[in-house]
């Protein structure tokens, strides 16, 4: 598995990609696959396509690739790719270790059993605790192909449950460049 982590802004020579205009987000957009297209190029990969299994379209879902597992995350901009071999699916997700104002109800909602005991005494506004959960479903539901709402988050052991599928997660913080701010979590399966 190789993970790239890429600062948009520095990479293109750009700082207005900090601008959060809608404009500024499809120019993002643009940023961020235009460096994946460059590193999949670099690491001796296939052109990456992306296409939504449930419209079709090529502007949002799952990155593909004919030689490698690829996912990808992105956050500001700052922008995450990883590549696997054909023989796994990998899936990887960024987010601020901060945890958002509603993540009390976020974790009511999506977190199971398991994950819930893990919140700390004073909420899940204290700590990383939320970021570190949250950012390990959405890098398990990437590598397994759903997204989160399809789990049922009330069934201990069901296939987001980071708690009970933690073999499949690896933790990147403050490694490979990754910002203080950042959290970065990536789930590989054997195919």
């Amino acid at each position: 598995m190789k993970i790239h982590i890429i600062d948009l802004c520095q990479s293109s020579g750009d700082k207005s990609c900090l601008d959060n205009s809608f404009d500024n987000i499809q120019r993002r957009l643009f940023l961020r696959r235009s460096a994946y297209q460059k590193l999949a190029k670099e690491q001796g990969f296939s052109y990456i396509s992306w296409n939504c299994p449930h419209c079709g379209s090529p502007n949002h879902g799952r990155p593909t690739t004919k030689t490698a597992s690829v996912s990808s995350s992105s956050y500001e901009n700052w922008a995450v790719i990883a590549f696997a071999p054909l023989t796994m699916t990998i899936g990887i997700d960024i987010t601020p270790k901060r945890p958002p104002s509603e993540a009390e109800g976020i974790a009511e909602a999506f977190f199971t059993p398991g994950e819930l005991c893990q919140r700390p005494t004073g909420g899940w506004q204290e700590g990383v605790g939320f970021s570190e959960i949250w950012a390990a479903k959405e890098a398990l539901g990437k590598a397994q192909g759903i997204g989160l709402a399809i789990d049922h988050p009330n069934s201990p052991g069901g296939a987001l449950d980071t708690s009970t599928h933690a073999e499949l997660l690896s933790r990147f913080t403050g490694k490979n460049g990754l910002p203080p701010h950042l959290t970065c979590r990536a789930a590989v399966i054997s195919r």
